[in-house]
């Protein structure tokens, strides 16, 4: 993400940085961690949850025709991660482009 203090700062309650600190999902213990503990410790927040999207991306400047192979992992990441958060019946929308 660019460093924007502004977006974090103004909703701190609403983010977490998960398990290391670096809101890495590409860290399997990050993503464990956020499923198995933080998702079940805030059950009453997330039953709000009706729609997850996604939109990330890793620098690619050094490769940029290798884009999509540098991202899959992360493509990946953002699919187990929403499907575990989201509510039966709910949905996804992850743009990949």
């Amino acid at each position: 993400m660019i460093n924007e203090d502004r977006l974090i700062l103004g909703s701190w309650e609403n983010w977490t940085f998960l398990k290391d600190g670096t809101g890495n999902i590409l860290v399997q213990d990050n993503i464990r961690n956020f499923i198995d503990v933080e998702i079940p410790n805030h059950r009453n927040i997330l039953t709000h949850i009706h729609l997850v999207t996604a939109d990330g991306s890793i620098d690619c400047q050094h490769n940029p025709g290798e884009q999509e192979a540098l991202v899959e992992h992360l493509h990946l990441a953002e699919i187990v991660t929403a499907l575990n958060i989201l509510g039966e019946g709910n949905h996804i929308n992850i743009l990949i482009y």
